[in-house]
């Protein structure tokens, strides 16, 4: 099964397009640091199932603290990466 990692800084909607694509509940807040475990989740795409992983937000791929480290070394068993954004916030 392929797997799609949702990585993105803090804050920026990745639980909640996790929610969507699975269906699963999480807890999202409007505040940064809600997800600091991985929550996995299966979805379909073009007709074949997929795994979906919420990562942790991160500001950094080089990490400073335990929950930065769990966000980068999700990135070794991805098959596609989604850099989620917040649009109103890019500079």
């Amino acid at each position: 099964m392929k797997t799609i990692v949702l990585m993105g800084n803090p804050n920026v909607g990745k639980s909640g397009v996790f929610s969507r694509l699975t269906g699963t509940r999480v807890i999202i807040s409007n505040y940064p640091g809600t997800t600091v475990d991985v929550s996995r989740g299966v979805t379909r795409l073009l007709d074949r199932e997929v795994e979906v992983i919420d990562a942790p937000g991160t500001y950094s791929l080089s990490p400073t603290c335990p929950v930065e480290e769990v966000a980068a070394g999700i990135l070794d068993d991805a098959d596609i990466v989604i850099n989620v954004v917040d649009s109103t916030n890019l500079e």
